[in-house]
């Protein structure tokens, strides 16, 4: 299997455990055997596919052939931060969902801005942008039953 559809196969792997939180809210099931509630283990799975993809901006940034862009590392970092926070310290809700969606619009621009410098391929870019916007969607999902059930 080549690097890129492994890359994709991934990436769209990743979207399940958003799907299945958007589907089990849809569902007004709140707990589930193993992971517990639905929304604390959908919350940390947001804001961690948020750090791991500030982590891949990190080490792209680092191992790149051409000058680094500080902006990068720090828009990275506070988009992570942000996340992390949203997870520790709002109530699980639309304003929650917000940041995630906001950190993962943020993180899609800073590949559109890599793309341009020819730090990442089209192919990822189009993956990414791909799979962000399906994930998006599903976090819409997700946040608009918060309004209709608590």
């Amino acid at each position: 299997m080549s690097r890129v559809r492994l890359y994709a196969v991934l990436a769209t792997a990743g979207v399940v455990p958003f799907a299945a939180w958007a589907l089990l809210r849809l569902m007004e099931i709140d707990l589930i055997p193993v992971l517990g509630h639905v929304d604390l283990a959908g919350t940390t799975y947001a804001a961690l596919i948020i750090a791991f993809l500030a982590g891949s901006h990190w080490g792209n940034t680092l191992h790149s052939n051409q000058p680094s862009d500080c902006r990068i590392l720090w828009i990275s970092n506070l988009v992570m931060l942000s996340a992390w926070v949203s997870l520790v310290m709002l109530p699980f809700g639309v304003l929650q969902i917000s940041v995630y969606i906001i950190s993962l619009v943020v993180l899609l621009l800073v590949d559109l801005h890599l793309l341009r410098n020819n730090q990442i391929t089209e192919s990822y870019y189009t993956t990414r942008l791909t799979i962000t916007g399906l994930v998006i969607m599903l976090l819409f999902v997700t946040g608009v039953t918060y309004g209709t059930r608590y």
